[in-house]
Formats: structure tokens, C-alpha cells, sequence
């Protein structure tokens, strides 16, 4: 075990960052001195290299507090990376990043199955190790601004009271923010995709993880839906005449997708807005359209032929067999964002990427990327011959006032 350097208060880059505790388990001796000799470099000298997961262990027995970041091999010998870190107390490891030779795609499997357990990744990078990758990891985690690659924390809210979803639905609290759809090709509209809100008296307006479990278990997702669709046709029957009106994208549950009523309920709203149904995509997300089957399949076909588009959204994160999306009525693809975030410089994301663009190109289905967040996500999927792009690099979702605005400086 080589021995702890202990830290010299004071110099500028621990004052930045707060006096970090860095832990480094990797085997080879020329690497971790070298590890050791560049965060010296940086002053960052509250260092604790170990050759083995067994000294790991070891040293969080006997040593007291907590570590701000640990450096992990994936492959020692003996114990092996992820070993260790199921085995160690994650809680005392700071920021987790791995740190290896092995191809990205075991790097990335390990970070997904540590995550499952319960181990959140901050970060995956290869040897030889990249500093500035790293010290960044370890200010954003000392700042409390770290956001794990794969974290297992799913973040919960209390069970809102039946009486109050209710009372918001009578006062008309839920609304809609649209998110823009871009062409890629040349940066214009194409759509809207409808996202909920709740616009609480006084808690200011709330995301739809923080309502929608309550809505569905108190079986409120027929009124609330209903509500997105009324706010969503009722804004755009508003939009400037000077603007064309785009598409506008809602998303529905397959559990309301079932019987003759729905079918009328969509065609009467529409009517009622001076819409076309073609004007108007409902949205079903894969993990429901997976458990499709006849009443849904009958329900979809009417609509088309009424003139609805009808997307399957994430795409990807489900089940869908390809007999499945053969048979289903549908005219988008929506490809779910972590095939989008994690394709660019990851070759084997890429292909997968590539072959959604494609099937679905060759299905003449719309393709449309969410989660686009960077010029290089969006020039990507342009490359790979998709359509329509959705995400934080164009806009973010807004309010219909916003949105009007949004489109005439686009113009």
C-alpha cells in the first residue's frame, strides 16, 4: 500500500475545492504514480493510492471520514473493480468514477449493473487517465453540482390526496408547455410535443413526476388527459395567423386508449378547435404499446383513419418486437434519449442508433430524436439520415405565450 501524502492547507486549488480526499486503487505501479505525481501537480494532495481491492477495503476500515472521489481500476487482480465497489461502502467513496483499458461497452455495462445495485458512476474514463475529466468530476462533486452517468437514486414524492388532483382539475390548474420539434436539414418547425404542468396555487408550477404516480393510482388519468388535449387544441386554435401551425404531439396512456368513447372524445375535441386530425399525434410510450392487444390495436386504427398520427415514444427503452411494430398503425418514431446522449464518440451506440434511424426510415416512419442537447448530438443524427430533432440544444419546453414568440424570431 503506498503511503497517504497528506495535504498541505492553503494552496489555491484545494481552497477551490474544498480540501478533497481522493482514493485510487490501480494495480500497475508506473500508472499509479503517475496518477499521483499529476494530482500533486494540481495540488490536490490528500491522495490515497492503493495496488488492490483488498488494501481498499482496508483502508475504509481504518480510515476515518469520507472520501470526495475514488478513482477505480475495473480489472485487478484478485478482486476485480466491481467487486470491490459492491462489497465497499459507496456512501464513503465520494464520486465513483471508473478508470480502465477495457473496451467502452463492458465500461459502460459494469456502470449500468453497479447502478442497479445501488452504486451510482459518476463517471467512466480510459486509461491513460484523462486529469482535467477527472478534476472536473471532483469539483462538480465537492461544489454538490455532481450528476452520477448511472445513478440507482429515483427520486420520490408523497401520494398527493385525491381531493386535491380533483380540485386542480376544476380550476384548471393542469396546462400544457410545448417543446419544439426541429428539422435538422434546415433548423425549421416541424411540431410541438403537449407536456403537463401543474400550475399549483402555491407551489409555483410542478414537473409531472411530481403528480402523474397520483394520478394513476387514484385512476385520474381519463380527466387529466382529456385536459392536457382541451388546453393543448385550445391554445393552438390562438396561434398567429401570420405563423403556420404546427403539428402539436400529446401524449396519452394505453389504459385510455381502450373502447368507442375514447375515439368520439378525440374526434369532438377536434372538431370543436377547428383542427384536422392530421394536424394532431398521440403518443404512447413503447412499455405500453409492448403490451398491446386487440381493443388497443382497434382503437389506433380508428384514429388513423380518421386522420391521427399515432408515435410510439421512447423508443427503445421498451419491449417492442419488430412483428409488433409491423402491425401497429403507427407514423412516428420517437428514438428514446439515451440511445441519442450516449451515441456520440461510442461506436457500438452509434450502430444501434443507425439501425433505428434506418428501420424506420425504411418503414416510412417519421424519425424524431429526443434528448438532443448538443450541436454535436444534432449534426449526428442528421448524418445518420434523421429527421426531426427534440431537445435542450433547440429549446426548451415553454409556455404557448412563449412559444409564438419563440417561432416569430425564428423567422
Amino acid at each position: 500500500m503506498d503511503k497517504k501524502l497528506t495535504t498541505t492547507p492553503g494552496s489555491p486549488i484545494q481552497t477551490a475545492l474544498n480540501s478533497p480526499r481522493v482514493l485510487v486503487i490501480e494495480d500497475d505501479e508506473f500508472q499509479r504514480m503517475a496518477i499521483i505525481t499529476r494530482l500533486l501537480a494540481h495540488k490536490v494532495e490528500d491522495v490515497c493510492a492503493v495496488e488492490n481491492a483488498e488494501d481498499a477495503l482496508e483502508t475504509l476500515r481504518r480510515a476515518p471520514g469520507n472520501f470526495d472521489i475514488t478513482l477505480c481500476d475495473i480489472r485487478l487482480n484478485d478482486m476485480d473493480g466491481m467487486a470491490f465497489l459492491l462489497r465497499a461502502d459507496a456512501g464513503r467513496l465520494g464520486a465513483i468514477v471508473l478508470h480502465s483499458s477495457l473496451p467502452n461497452d463492458i465500461q459502460q455495462a459494469t456502470a449500468r449493473l453497479l447502478a442497479q445495485r445501488g452504486v451510482p458512476i459518476a463517471a467512466c474514463l480510459p486509461k491513460p487517465l484523462n486529469m482535467p475529466s477527472f478534476l472536473n468530476v471532483l469539483r462538480n462533486h465537492v461544489a454538490q453540482e455532481a450528476k452520477p452517468l448511472f445513478s440507482p437514486i429515483v427520486e420520490s414524492f408523497p401520494e398527493i390526496p385525491r381531493s386535491a388532483l380533483l380540485a386542480a382539475l376544476r380550476n384548471d390548474e393542469f396546462v400544457a408547455y410545448f417543446q419544439p420539434q426541429i428539422h435538422l436539414e434546415d433548423h425549421s418547425l416541424y411540431g410541438v410535443e403537449a407536456l403537463c404542468r401543474w400550475n399549483h396555487p402555491t407551489l409555483g408550477l410542478l414537473q409531472p413526476q411530481v403528480f402523474l404516480p397520483s394520478v394513476l393510482e387514484h385512476g385520474l388519468m381519463d380527466e387529466l388527459t382529456w385536459r392536457v388535449v382541451e388546453y393543448s387544441l385550445g391554445a393552438m386554435r390562438a396561434w398567429p395567423r401570420s405563423l403556420p401551425r404546427p403539428r402539436v404531439g400529446i401524449n396519452v396512456s394505453a389504459t385510455s386508449l381502450r373502447g368507442d368513447g375514447f375515439v368520439r372524445g378525440w374526434k369532438t375535441r377536434v372538431e370543436q378547435a377547428r383542427f384536422d386530425p392530421s394536424e394532431v399525434t398521440l403518443e404512447l410510450t413503447e412499455t405500453e404499446v409492448a403490451l398491446s392487444d386487440d381493443a388497443l390495436l382497434e382503437t389506433l386504427t380508428r384514429l388513423r383513419i380518421l386522420g391521427f398520427g399515432v408515435a410510439i415514444d421512447d423508443f427503445g427503452a421498451g419491449n417492442t418486437s419488430l412483428i409488433q411494430l409491423r402491425q401497429l398503425p403507427v407514423t412516428e418514431l420517437k428514438i428514446d434519449r439515451a440511445f441519442v446522449s450516449r451515441a456520440t464518440g461510442s461506436g457500438r451506440n452509434e450502430v444501434i442508433l443507425d439501425a433505428v434511424i434506418y428501420m424506420a426510415n425504411e418503414l416510412s416512419l417519421c424519425s424524431i430524436a429526443e434528448g438532443v442537447e448538443s450541436a454535436a448530438d444534432a449534426e449526428l443524427l442528421k448524418s445518420l439520415g434523421c429527421r426531426i430533432g427534440q431537445g435542450y440544444y433547440f429549446v426548451r419546453p415553454m409556455s404557448f405565450e412563449k412559444l409564438a414568440y419563440w417561432v416569430r424570431g425564428q423567422g
